[in-house]
């Protein structure tokens, strides 16, 4: 075995933190990898996903060739043979004046600023079928847009103003785990950390309090909140000349009685008067609002009314205060989205549910292109993915695992772990840009998006427009976020391509480190916890210049300073509707349990390196003794009115009688995706599933879950139709 040396690079997967990894390397391996101790975001420590990405990586049952369906089951097939035939296809479309048949699906698979050149790519082609908005975070993004013109985010390190925190349906002990470390230092200066959630998250002595309210129940919590501002004279009268609404606002919130406030939000009128009054003496206090209050059908109208409470007290624009949830990460971005002339073939539908919308579009949809994405297994009901996807002529699908999306691909075409990928690296959750480096070669013929789209451009002629290196295109899409200094700071001091190699690693633990950037540091084995529980100690941080993530210039460390918005007029707008009662969760007698699904602390959606792994609902014990179960651990049928799964059922004490959970992932394929259980809602802004709107019931099940075999048309894999579900490129 080669000697093992340390290579610097940053995770691009889709996450809060973007972290800086030092990877050990030997030869063409990954032997482990760890935090950056000089990234001022990992710190030295991953999570524990991270840590387990070298197995995934190199995985026996990676995509390493182009692979093409035939009616022989799938076949291996050459590069030039895959943009010949995918080529022509789009060839023949673009002759007939076609270009809008072509449907192009990408998410958040990777954070790599150069994954926006597809948009450039199928803009030169002639416009295309968009799957338009972010399914994800789509909700809140609506709201923060309408109430503030954009959603903007407070650097971490912000926080250590506040004098209260509230996280409005977040948890950082599973999603994005460095923000931790922020909060602790605001505990330390003085503040108050309040978890807002239907859920208990943690009983760690960082949280002060948690604020149990109903599934769905946010908006009427702020509203309620509003309410006791506003009866008690605590809001900041000084501040409204920056809003607007404000007189038709205050006489809505006024209008609702306490008994159907108490009632939308769970929560009861002491203790909301309580939690409001501490947020206005607080002064300032910040709100980190997640995830968790956008996924119902009031999502939007939810994130509208939390909003409203710092421009009740005027906590816009101050350190410490404000609303923080994600970044405009491409915001004044350089990014040639557009390069035809108008007219051209471009239409969209929506990233949330457009299996259904294809079905009536004139043209009708003859190819599709996924990259970045698992769709049939992210978005609710996946069955009906795959029914839309078989009435599509040619299929395509770039990954680098047989995810549920590519087994029901026509060619599926390798790309490379992001350990083998380089380019520059954004964040949704801050204002820190870093330069991802390969730290091994690429495996088989593996090639990037860019290189993809690269060569399918020569073929379709425009060729020229597409042509440059990871390093050119990087440096051209960051724009004015970064001026040429940062940039070759960034770029330099990341470290040497994998090509040029790195100094040995020490023989002996915390032995001297050559001062060079790129050059090895010495590593020892360390256990890995459930979160971010490992990493490298202070003697075996790198010697010399620390690496570089440095901070995009468009980007205000405190947004709306003055309480100048993003809207025209450059005012805040307050919500003008109440929130709708018809809008929250509700069981009933035949699906009595509502069904939440928190994100994993061990595995990214449905990223897991073993299909095979059980899942586990947790439930209290009447859930369990209505299932007609004991204490003791049990296989149980979830049900739907969408659909069916089985699970161990694991008793949770803390959660509600009428309250389950189960973490997303699972494949489609073995009918362990939690999305199966999902309906087709979505907020009102068309676009974020209504993930949490699923009434559940649940029983004993007949007996061990069992996999389906294959994929639609009864051809397996090569990998023999047992991968697990895979990262999207």
């Amino acid at each position: 075995m080669a000697a093992p040396v340390l290579r610097r690079t940053v995770c691009p997967l889709d996450c809060w933190d973007a972290c800086r990894i030092v990877a050990t390397v030997s030869g063409d391996r990954v032997l482990r990898l760890d935090g950056d101790p000089t990234d001022p975001v990992a710190r030295g420590k991953l999570c524990s996903r991270t840590y387990r990405y070298p197995e995934r990586a190199t995985s026996s049952e990676r995509i390493l060739h182009p692979m093409r369906r035939t009616t022989e089951g799938w076949k291996q097939a050459s590069w030039d043979e895959a943009f010949e035939e995918i080529g022509g296809r789009l060839l023949d479309l673009r002759g007939r004046g076609r270009t809008a048949s072509v449907l192009h699906v990408q998410s958040a698979g990777s954070m790599g600023i150069l994954k926006e050149l597809s948009h450039r790519f199928w803009n030169l082609y002639g416009g295309v079928t968009v799957a338009e908005g972010d399914f994800c975070l789509g909700a809140g993004k609506a709201a923060l847009t309408r109430q503030l013109g954009d959603y903007r985010a407070h650097d971490w390190d912000d926080l250590v103003h506040a004098r209260l925190v509230l996280l409005w349906g977040r948890d950082p002990f599973g999603s994005g785990p460095h923000r931790l470390r922020s909060l602790k230092a605001a505990k330390d200066a003085g503040a108050r950390i309040v978890s807002i959630n239907p859920l208990l998250l943690t009983r760690s002595s960082l949280l002060d309090e948690t604020v149990r309210l109903r599934p769905g129940g946010d908006g009427w919590l702020a509203l309620g909140m509003a309410r006791v501002l506003l009866d008690r004279d605590l809001f900041a009268a000084g501040f409204l000349r920056h809003t607007d609404g404000f007189e038709a606002f205050s006489s809505a919130v006024r209008s609702v009685a306490w008994e159907d406030i108490a009632h939308g939000s769970g929560v009861g009128a002491g203790e909301i008067e309580r939690l409001a009054t501490a947020y206005a003496a607080a002064d300032p206090a910040a709100i980190v609002l997640g995830t968790g209050p956008i996924r119902y059908r009031g999502g939007v109208e939810a994130a509208s009314w939390i909003t409203a409470l710092p421009a009740l007290t005027g906590y816009y624009g101050r350190s410490g205060g404000g609303l923080t949830y994600t970044v405009r990460h491409q915001r004044d971005t350089a990014v040639p989205r557009w390069v035809g002339a108008p007219g051209s073939g471009r239409r969209t539908v929506s990233a949330g549910v457009w299996a259904t919308q294809i079905a009536t579009l004139d043209p009708p949809i003859e190819l599709l292109w996924v990259n970045g994405a698992n769709p049939v297994a992210m978005l609710p009901d996946g069955d009906r993915i795959v029914r839309a996807m078989a009435g599509i002529a040619c299929k395509v699908v770039v990954d680098f695992h047989w995810t549920d999306t590519a087994r029901h691909a026509d060619w599926v075409l390798p790309h490379p772990s992001f350990l083998e990928e380089e380019g520059l690296v954004t964040s949704w959750g801050h204002h820190g840009l870093a330069y991802q480096r390969a730290v091994v070669p690429v495996r088989g013929e593996a090639r990037t998006d860019l290189e993809i789209f690269q060569g399918m451009a020569e073929r379709l002629g425009f060729g020229p427009e597409m042509a440059g290196t990871p390093e050119e295109w990087s440096r051209r899409l960051a724009g004015e976020r970064l001026i040429d200094a940062e940039w070759e700071t960034l770029h330099r001091e990341t470290g040497p391509p994998v090509s040029e190699g790195s100094a040995p690693l020490p023989s002996t633990p915390g032995a001297a480190v050559p001062s060079t950037p790129g050059t090895a540091v010495p590593a020892t084995p360390e256990t890995a916890g459930p979160a971010i529980e490992r990493g490298r100690s202070g003697s075996d941080a790198p010697e010399g210049p620390p690496l570089r993530r440095v901070r995009s210039r468009v980007h205000e460390s405190v947004p709306f300073v003055g309480g100048t918005f993003a809207t025209p007029d450059a005012r805040y707008r307050f919500p003008a509707d109440l929130p709708d009662p018809s809008d929250l969760p509700c069981t009933s007698a035949e699906f009595p349990h509502l069904l939440l699904t928190p994100k994993s602390r061990e595995h990214h959606l449905s990223q897991i390196l073993d299909a095979r792994q059980p899942m586990f609902l947790r439930g209290s014990m009447g859930t369990a003794v209505a299932a007609g179960l004991g204490r003791k651990e049990s296989m149980v049928e979830i049900e739907s009115a969408h659909g069916h799964l089985q699970a161990w059922l694991r008793e949770d004490p803390e959660l509600p009688e009428n309250v389950v959970t189960l973490p997303p992932g699972g494949t489609v394929q073995r009918r362990s995706a939690v999305n199966l259980l999902i309906g087709p809602d979505t907020a009102s802004d068309g676009i974020t599933p209504a993930y949490f709107d699923c009434p559940v019931r649940v029983r004993v099940s007949s007996g061990a879950p069992a996999p389906l075999p294959g994929s639609h048309n009864g051809t397996a894999s090569p990998a023999g139709g047992t991968s697990p579900n895979g990262d999207a490129s």
